[in-house]
Parts: C-alpha cells; structure tokens; sequence
C-alpha cells in the first residue's frame, strides 16, 4: 500500500504518491481544480491507498488564510466520498522551496507552473515519509539544557 499526497493549488490541485515501501515521493499529477475530486476518487480505486496527506496551507505566523479555508472545504468534500484517513502537513515554504529547485535545476519557472503543484505535493509527501522514518527527537532535559523549561 502507498500513501497519496495532495497540494491544493490556485489553479490545480497536486498529487503524488509514494513507494509501496514509504520510502520515497512520487509526482503523479496536476488536476484541474474544477475536476480534482472525481479524478482523485478515480486515482483512488487504480491504486491502494493507505492513507491521504495533504498540504495545510497558512501563513508563517501559522494563521489560517483565505487559501485555508479553501483547502478545509475541499478535504470535507473529498472526506465525504472515500473511507480513507487524511492528515494535515503544514506546507509552509514548499512554494519557495519548489520555485528554488526549479532555478537551480535551470527550469523557466513560468514554464514549469504546469507541474509546480504536483512538485509541491511530492515535497509535502516526502516530508511525511520523512517524519515518519525519523526517531523522536530527544527531549531538551535529556541534551542537557534544563535551564529556563520549569
């Protein structure tokens, strides 16, 4: 089983998908916001999900936008037609993080706006799947830094 990834855009809607070993982000596709749901619901029966990570957008305070709040009403709909989990990443600098992978690799950003969301959706995805292989870090008491926590 794999996990999908999704990065709800201004214009399209981002998929990728992992390895069946959770290891690595695949780009899968950029879907027509218009028609992104049923796409995604067809996405969905051609391959196994486990569960749906999907980009929270919000400002770099961590306060809701109006893209939020965009992003929120599409996961309840997408929620109300399919019996998998979804998760919320914080999606934070994956813009920025894309727009530089995109220049050093000499890709004309605008040229590369048809494949950005889906660049997006395999960062936040990767992201994930990093976390999730990562151990916990240890607590600051047992690095030694106890002064000013109590």
């Amino acid at each position: 089983m794999t996990i999908l990834g999704i990065d709800y855009g201004s214009k399209t809607v981002g998929l990728s998908h992992s390895d069946p070993s959770e290891t690595m982000a695949f780009p899968v596709a950029n879907l027509p916001r218009q028609t992104a749901i049923a796409q995604i619901i067809a996405q969905l029966s051609e391959k196994t999900y486990r569960l749906i990570v999907m980009g929270l957008p919000r400002n770099m305070k961590g306060i809701d936008t109006q893209m939020t709040a965009d992003v929120r009403a599409f996961r309840q709909e997408l929620e109300g037609q399919i019996d998998i989990p979804i998760e919320w990443v914080d999606e934070r600098l994956t813009s920025s993080l894309v727009s530089k992978q995109f220049i050093a690799a000499g890709l004309n950003t605008r040229k590369s706006r048809p494949i950005k969301d889906s660049a997006e959706a395999t960062v936040i995805l990767q992201g994930y799947l990093d976390g999730q292989k990562s151990p916990p870090a240890p607590s600051l008491e047992k690095r030694g830094f106890t002064e000013g926590l109590s």
